[in-house]
C-alpha cells in the first residue's frame, strides 16, 4: 500500500512539472519570437 501511495505522489509531482512545462514552453517561444 505504501508503495502505491508513493507512486501516486511521484505521478502527481510529474504531472505538476508537465503542467509547468506546458505553461513555460509557449512563454519561451513567445519570448524568442519577440527577441527575433
Amino acid at each position: 500500500m505504501i508503495f502505491l501511495e508513493a507512486k501516486a505522489m511521484v505521478l502527481e509531482e510529474f504531472g505538476k512539472k508537465l503542467q509547468m512545462r506546458e505553461i513555460e514552453i509557449p512563454l519561451l517561444t513567445k519570448a524568442q519570437v519577440l527577441v527575433k
